[in-house]
């Protein structure tokens, strides 16, 4: 029989080994970077060979998804800059028909018609008060217009749409030139001296003449009804247009009521004094303030025959007419 020695040899083997090892291991090295320290052996191959896969059809998955993503944006981004690159063609082409729009309609469009305003319903007789003032208060301004500086009047008396005045001159001449002056004033007004006359004034020799005549004077239109008040509040406007113009108001005397056209009239007296250029004033406020009043006669009297005092006197014989 043959003895094997399977001791001897296997510890022979495993001398060697122990050697190979501790040769290539040095604890002190530090070294934990040889391939030959980890075997496949001691891991199990079912268990890394499943989470190798599902990790690697994640990370398919996510880099699929994340190209299908990039190329939505890019998509997306490339329809945003075609439509805006087209948007400004469409506006310039619709500015462009708005723009050509107005050679088409060559016929400009009508323009709406503004409706006339009715006509204001006067009735004849207020009308007829209403013009009456308006006439006489424009014949006195006119008279006083035509007097030249070396002519001094001394009465002005409007009544019935018929006028009388009173002058004083140096000579025959002045008195001619005024009738001349009122002749043109009046065209149709059939103005005449009726009456001439040689004064002695504190010593000096004047030329006193009477001229009449009637009225035509313009702007007696009548468009609005007055504003209708009794005596007492015609009365409180005058007193307030004297202050106004610095008139001295003497008298606002009312007399009876009386009718006359289906309306009530209360006569009026009325006395103010004041500089010339006052007393026009006055009476074309009583024209703005449109009252229910009748001028039916003005008279301009001076205080002093030559004007020295520059004061004349108004007087007023007047209707305050109401329904």
């Amino acid at each position: 029989m043959v003895d094997i020695n399977l001791i001897g040899d296997d510890d022979d083997k495993g001398q060697h080994e122990n050697d190979d090892f501790s040769n290539e291991y040095n604890a002190d090295s530090g070294n934990y970077s040889s391939e030959s320290e980890f075997s496949d052996s001691d891991l199990d191959h079912s268990l890394y060979d499943r989470s190798y896969t599902q990790s690697k059809s994640k990370k398919t998955a996510f880099i699929i998804f994340g190209i299908l993503a990039v190329a939505a944006i890019a998509v997306v981004v490339f329809i945003v800059m075609n439509s805006s690159k087209k948007q400004p063609q469409i506006t310039e082409e619709i500015k462009t028909e708005s723009v050509k729009q107005p050679e088409v309609n060559e016929t400009p469009a009508e323009q709406p018609s503004i409706p006339e305003q009715p006509a204001v319903n006067i009735p004849p007789f207020v009308r007829e008060n209403i013009s009456s003032t308006r006439r006489g208060i424009r014949t006195v301004e006119t008279i006083l217009a035509t007097i030249p500086q070396n002519v001094n009047f001394t009465m002005i008396k409007y009544r019935d749409g018929s006028f009388l005045t009173e002058f004083l001159g140096r000579t025959s001449n002045n008195i001619s030139e005024v009738n001349s002056t009122l002749q043109q004033r009046f065209p149709n007004g059939n103005v005449k001296v009726i009456s001439r006359d040689r004064r002695s004034i504190e010593g000096n020799s004047y030329q006193q003449a009477l001229l009449n005549g009637s009225i035509s004077v313009d702007g007696t239109s009548v468009t609005s009804m007055p504003n209708f008040l009794s005596a007492n509040e015609v009365k409180n406007q005058f007193r307030e247009y004297c202050q106004q113009f610095g008139l001295s108001l003497n008298k606002f005397e009312i007399n009876q009521e009386m009718s006359a056209n289906g309306y009530k009239k209360v006569p009026v007296l009325f006395h103010a004094v004041g500089t010339k250029d006052a007393l026009l004033n006055f009476l074309n406020r009583v024209i703005e303030a449109n009252l229910n009043v009748n001028l039916s006669k003005i008279v301009f009297i001076t205080s002093d025959i030559l004007l020295n005092s520059n004061k004349i006197n108004l007087i007023l014989n007047m209707e305050i007419y109401n329904q």
